[in-house]
């Protein structure tokens, strides 16, 4: 059996039930005592009243017959009782009659009177009887003191037996557990075999401590396990943040966010840009504060303070001087950092040599200065050529439209040029006609048929010469309405559908020379209130580019002109059928100078102008649809109160 160490957990335990069951003994013994005590005195106490219910008629008797022999025997029988120490009897005729002695202090005394019960009451004496209470608690003595051997030899024997039980039970197995665990390391826990547990052993708490210290053990060991990667991960992680310090081209840095701004941490990196050593930062009280030019130290402290105020993180540019006194501009980024009061304790950031940049910068803004400057001159030489140019496009688009008019001209004059011809052949006809005829007259020999004749030839020349002067009317009309437009840019009301046709009639000449064919679709009821000049430039423009653009290859093309009244917007629609555009020509298309026919002479101005007169004249918009052999379909669509 293992030695039971003074200091172990069965003596503490059988030590702690010993005294608790002498205390619980002790403590029983004396209510035992106590309750024993009450008990004897009781039984003192009803002894004297058995001697009053049962002696005092008898003795009284006695008395009152002066039978002395009997009241010497009652008296005796009564101080034979147990506990009684002395038996008193006083008559009232002075005599007295004892029995017995008083021994102890402690005693039970009582008076009782001596009443003769005759013809009447008859009250002779008095009666004493003092009882000891020593005897009552000698005997309740006895009773406890054996009561507390076998209490105590009972405890022994429970002490014993509660020792071998615990130590059995208990004290074997911690102590199994304590060797076991002290005998664990963290270096030995890879090699260490688990806790072995009886399987005769009950299953209890200490069972349980062992499944449990086992548990731990493995948890232990994964956890330092855990640890030990953690660590080597914290290691490596240590390494490549050194390594991130070193090679990050700033210095980064922690100071106390106070006036000092004593450093906590500096980067290796200060050196190169101040030309001091992180270790005048960190143990010589050297700060950034004290390397700061004098004009930006209330500006820095400013922005600092005011940035940890908001919450904020601060960028800064500022110049120092370095260890050799040169001037260099820094550019410090960081921000706060709150400690366990969640106030500011701390400034954490990273100061990079900007000297360059700013260098740099000083040259840009020197170069700028001076770009300014040719920037300005240019600019003036620009717009002295743009002003040269508009003018140069302004004659050009004069130039254009006097162009179109001259051959609206030629056109007409060409047009006005066959009916005056067939007028002047018609007139010479009938001259000749009319001469003959008086001639015939004169002679005579004018017969009733040659008159007929005569009347019939000249009202055929008169009507062949009224048809071809009403036709140079009607061209000489439109030519001057349309050119009178073109010329002036003047604003008039006009009708849409009639000013289409005189504008179709100007251009018949030209139409003439081929074999298309013009279609207009136009309400007879839309009066506008707008440029006419604008609409024949317009669709002069138009047609002239499907004739020579779009029917370039075609003897027989289309085209027409639909025109919608939508309310408060008119919609007119130009089409043809011609060869159409790829998608770089419709791209360019309303470009100035644009032009796929360069060499035959033209500006490229003409959907210029259209498209200006369109967005400008009349505050409208202009879309054009084509692709190649799909002919091309221009929108246009103005506001009536443009």
């Amino acid at each position: 059996m293992a030695k039971v160490a003074p200091r172990s957990i069965t003596v503490k335990l059988v030590v702690t039930i010993v005294l608790v069951s002498i205390l619980l003994t002790v403590l029983s013994s004396l209510i035992q005592l106590y309750f024993l005590l009450r008990l004897e005195t009781t039984e003192v106490e009803s002894h004297i009243d058995f001697i009053h219910t049962t002696y005092m008629d008898s003795i009284a008797r006695s008395v009152w017959t002066f039978d002395e022999a009997l009241l010497e025997s009652q008296l005796n029988s009564i101080q034979q009782l147990p506990d009684i120490e002395l038996i008193e009897l006083r008559t009232n005729l002075s005599d007295i009659y004892r029995k017995g002695r008083r021994i102890s202090n402690d005693v039970i005394e009582k008076k009782f009177d001596v009443i003769f019960r005759g013809d009447r009451e008859h009250n002779l004496g008095t009666l004493r009887v003092v009882a000891s209470k020593h005897l009552a608690f000698e005997r309740v003595k006895s009773e406890v003191g054996f009561t507390l051997l076998a209490e105590s030899i009972k405890i022994s024997c429970t002490a014993l037996i509660i020792l071998l039980i615990i130590h059995k039970l208990i004290t074997i197995r911690l102590t199994r557990v304590s060797e076991y665990t002290a005998s664990m390391s963290l270096e030995k826990l890879t090699h260490d075999s688990e806790l072995y547990r009886n399987l005769t052993e009950p299953e209890d708490e200490i069972s349980d401590v062992v499944v449990s210290l086992n548990q731990m053990r493995q948890s232990i060991k994964y956890s330092v396990a855990t640890l030990n990667k953690a660590y080597d991960k914290l290691h490596e992680s240590e390494q490549k943040f050194k390594s991130l310090v070193n090679n990050i081209p700033g210095a980064i840095y922690r100071c106390h966010y106070d006036k000092r701004r004593k450093m906590v941490f500096m980067s290796d990196a200060v050196m190169q840009i101040t030309g001091h050593s992180k270790y005048e930062f960190l143990n010589q009280d050297l700060t950034v504060c004290r390397l700061l030019a004098e004009e930006h130290v209330e500006n820095v402290n400013k922005e600092i303070n005011r940035a940890v105020k908001e919450s904020r993180s601060y960028r800064l540019e500022y110049k120092i001087f370095d260890a050799n006194n040169n001037e260099k501009w820094l550019y410090d980024c960081g921000a706060g950092v709150k400690g366990v009061d969640n106030k500011v304790d701390y400034l954490d950031g990273v100061l990079f040599d900007i000297t360059d940049k700013k260098l740099l910068e000083q040259s840009l803004q020197q170069f700028n200065e001076q770009l300014e400057i040719r920037v300005e001159k240019r600019t003036e030489e620009l717009e002295h050529a743009n002003q040269e140019l508009t003018s140069a496009q302004s004659k050009l688009v004069e130039s254009e439209k006097m162009a179109s008019l001259g051959g609206m001209v030629a056109g007409i004059a060409h047009e006005i040029n066959t009916p005056v011809g067939v007028g002047v052949t018609a007139v010479s006809h009938l001259i000749t006609q009319t001469n003959d005829f008086f001639e015939t007259l004169k002679e005579g020999k004018l017969t009733r048929s040659q008159f007929e004749h005569h009347h019939k030839m000249t009202k055929e020349g008169l009507d062949i010469i009224s048809r071809n002067l009403s036709r140079v009317a009607a061209l000489i009309k439109s030519f001057k309405m349309v050119a009178v437009d073109q010329s002036s840019q003047e604003r008039r009301i006009f009708v849409l559908c009639d000013y289409l046709e005189d504008i179709v009639l100007t251009l018949k000449p030209k139409l003439k020379a081929y074999r298309h064919e013009l279609i207009i679709k136009c309400p007879n009821n839309i009066t506008i209130d707008s440029f006419p000049s604008a609409f024949y430039q317009i669709f002069s423009n138009l047609i002239m580019n499907s004739l020579s653009h779009g029917f370039e290859t075609i003897e027989k093309g289309k085209m027409e002109i639909h025109v919608m009244d939508k309310e408060d917007t008119i919609e007119m629609t130009y089409i043809d059928n011609g060869v159409g555009m790829n998608e770089h020509t419709l791209k360019e298309v309303f470009n100035p100078f644009f032009t796929t026919s360069r060499h035959r002479g033209g500006s490229g101005l003409g959907m210029h102008i259209v498209y200006n007169l369109v967005s400008q004249i009349l505050k409208g918009d202009i879309t054009c649809e084509s692709a190649l052999n799909e002919g091309v379909k221009v929108k246009i669509t103005f506001p009536l109160s443009h």
